[in-house]
């Protein structure tokens, strides 16, 4: 099997066990397997043949959320190289990550507070 043709085929198992295991969805695996084969279909149009580049970002993965929130939370101001290296990222990117995990937590609790307190600009 070529290599783009076992990355489709890896995709589209993915987008099966996804479809079948999530709670909202929770389709059965011919529902799920057909949804997936032009899911495959659809990003095959869109890109095939050039190299795109598709990043691993939080808003697309619960488990890239999860793993950014652990950086974040684990973070002291001094160990961003030993979060680097226990996560397989550059120390760079651990920083953008820290700082988009504060972005990110900053606007959630920010939706959160009364009409009031952000009237005030009081967010504390």
């Amino acid at each position: 099997m070529k290599r783009g043709e076992e990355l489709l085929a890896n995709i589209r198992t993915n987008i099966v066990r996804k479809l079948m295991k999530e709670e909202c969805v929770a389709l059965n695996e011919r529902q799920a397997t057909q949804i997936a084969k032009y899911s495959c279909e659809a990003v095959c149009e869109e890109i095939g043949g050039r190299k795109e580049y598709l990043p691993r970002t939080p808003e697309a993965s619960p488990e890239i959320r999860r793993v950014y929130a652990e950086i974040y939370d684990q973070f002291d101001g001094t160990n961003s190289r030993r979060l680097a290296v226990m996560h397989g990222y550059s120390e760079r990117h651990v920083r953008r990550i820290i700082e988009t995990e504060r972005q990110r937590r900053r606007a959630e609790k920010l939706t959160k507070l009364p009409p009031q307190q952000l009237a005030s600009g009081d967010s504390e």
